[in-house]
């Protein structure tokens, strides 16, 4: 609790400060609103995204049945309003205990609530890497945390993306220790990055499906189009004619029907006024040279 307002807090022991989201600060009363002082400190998300500092300030935390000053950075969180950190812990004799989900500070217990899911973890990579210009590199990264489903899906990190870097979203298996991802570098310069630096984030999946041909909303051939197949160069095997067939059946709705007309439209109409200008039409050609010569004379 801050002030009078009951707020939920991340106890996080790979925090080193302690912070307070700048929404919740302005949400509090002028009254209740401790003095906001400047700070050049950098702060950096799990993701490896730089933290928007609005300042610091020192704060009446209550927990439990004690109150506790403490001075905590004022930044931008999503989805929390605040984090405590391993400074407040090591000031007010703070000790986690992971059996029995408590908080131990200054001689009171606080049971804590553990939030979190085995299905997702950081992405890390194994080894520093540096990444060429114009060039795509595989990498290898691992998850910072066991889970428990078999596969999942990874989505790459902003702060890849702020470092002008591109990873597809790829699904992985967790049996093995390490991942093999495709990192591509479309700057100028070279990139390099260091070890444990979070590359993306893993969210495990319930079931991986195979996506079955006969599951594609058109399966046959419309009769139109067979004159189409028909005409193909005899020069290519039966693998390439049956590839261009499957392509031919999924585009099908892009190829002129038996029904439509090319250059006809029922969706738009629209009218052209030539005020009382009589049509002209001619038929166009190459004008001989001769011709071309006695129109620039004129």
């Amino acid at each position: 609790m801050i002030g009078d307002r009951s707020c939920r807090y991340l106890v996080d022991s790979g925090s080193v400060v302690t912070i307070v989201t700048d929404d919740f600060y302005f949400s509090l009363p002028e009254s209740q609103r401790p003095e906001l002082k400047s700070s050049n400190i950098l702060l950096y998300s799990a993701s490896g995204d730089t933290l928007k500092v609005a300042g610091k300030a020192r704060f009446s935390f209550k927990v439990g049945k004690v109150v506790y000053k403490h001075e905590a950075i004022v930044a931008h969180l999503d989805q929390l309003s605040g984090i405590i950190g391993v400074d407040f812990l090591s000031e007010h004799g703070g000790v986690l205990d992971f059996v029995d989900n408590a908080l131990k500070l200054e001689g009171q217990r606080v049971n804590l609530a553990v939030d979190g899911y085995n299905e997702c973890a950081h992405v890390r990579l194994s080894e520093a890497v540096s990444i060429p210009a114009s060039s795509e590199v595989h990498i290898r990264g691992y998850l910072d945390r066991p889970v428990a489903t078999p596969e999942g899906l990874v989505e790459p990190s902003k702060f890849l993306a702020n470092q002008g870097l591109s990873m597809a979203r790829t699904l992985v298996a967790t049996e093995g220790k390490e991942t093999c991802f495709s990192v591509l570098n479309l700057g100028r310069q070279d990139i390099r990055l260091h070890q444990n630096t979070v590359i993306g984030e893993f969210q495990g999946v319930v079931k991986v499906c195979e996506v079955s041909d006969s599951c594609s909303e058109h399966s046959e051939l419309p009769p139109h189009l067979v004159p189409l197949i028909d005409k193909l160069s005899p020069e290519l095997s039966g693998v390439e004619k049956q590839d261009v067939t499957e392509l031919v059946i999924e585009f099908q709705d892009i190829f002129l029907s038996p029904h439509g007309g090319f250059g006809q439209t029922d969706l738009i109409e629209h009218t052209i006024d030539t005020c009382d200008q009589a049509p002209i039409k001619f038929l166009p050609g190459v004008f001989r040279q001769h011709r071309r010569k006695s129109w620039s004379l004129n």
